[in-house]
């Protein structure tokens, strides 16, 4: 008897032990679950941020497309508003001198009459910060009162017997034989998207490049023209 209750002692120790266990295994599986439950519901909040967030994204790209558009719309508009314009470079400036003048014999030397009434303004301004000789004299814009004057002022230069040679002494300029350059009035941002441009025409084997209507155009030796609105037009191609 006293052998089996020894026995019986040994097994109920080991229940006992064996019940601490069961306590202890109890407590972590209670332990870890709640930590599961933490996970759990910091995965929902994840899942509600990122719907958040892809909303978001969804969001800022909308606005900077529509950003982008109203850029270029600023931009065309700016350029729409110099339809009327052209530039000349090469000109020197003359103290007291009269521009509109200066104007009428360059249109002489075109071939065209032009007359007060067709010049809404005329002046100088001052060379854009890319230039590379600011000791150039300042370019004169000219504002004629419509398109068709305007046009016709250009398709001039470009067509004379020498196609874009023109020099100060051509319009009774004294001094040094200097070239003059008549072009289209292009807004800051063109300007600069027509110097990247030839800087892209030169890199790519791209042979021509112009500007027709304050809109810039390139094109290899074959195929049709690809006009260049602004700088993704480039980035496309390239």
């Amino acid at each position: 008897m006293t052998e089996m209750m020894d026995k019986i002692n040994i097994v109920l120790a080991d229940v006992t032990g064996i019940k601490c266990n069961q306590t202890e295994v109890m407590d972590s599986l209670k332990f870890y679950g709640d930590k599961i439950d933490d996970f759990t519901r910091q995965m929902e909040t994840v899942e509600v941020m990122m719907k958040d967030l892809n909303t978001a994204k969804q969001e800022i790209l909308f606005l900077k497309n529509e950003c982008s558009e109203l850029r270029s719309e600023v931009q065309f508009l700016q350029q729409q508003s110099r339809a009327k314009n052209v530039e000349i470079s090469g000109i020197p400036e003359r103290k007291g001198e009269i521009i509109s003048q200066v104007i009428k014999n360059v249109g002489v030397h075109l071939g065209i009459n032009i007359v007060d009434s067709e010049l809404d303004e005329v002046h100088r301004v001052m060379r854009h910060p890319s230039a590379t000789n600011i000791n150039l004299p300042k370019n004169i814009v000219i504002k004629f009162s419509t398109i068709t004057k305007r046009n016709q002022f250009i398709q001039a230069y470009r067509h004379q017997k020498k196609p874009g040679k023109m020099y100060t002494i051509d319009f009774g300029i004294e001094g040094p034989k200097q070239a003059v350059f008549v072009k289209e009035h292009l807004s800051p941002y063109y300007k600069i998207l027509y110097k990247e441009t030839r800087e892209f025409c030169s890199a790519n084997q791209y042979k021509y490049c112009w500007i027709k209507d304050s809109k810039i155009f390139i094109k290899k030796d074959h195929g049709r023209a690809i006009q260049v609105k602004d700088e993704t037009t480039l980035q496309r191609l390239n």
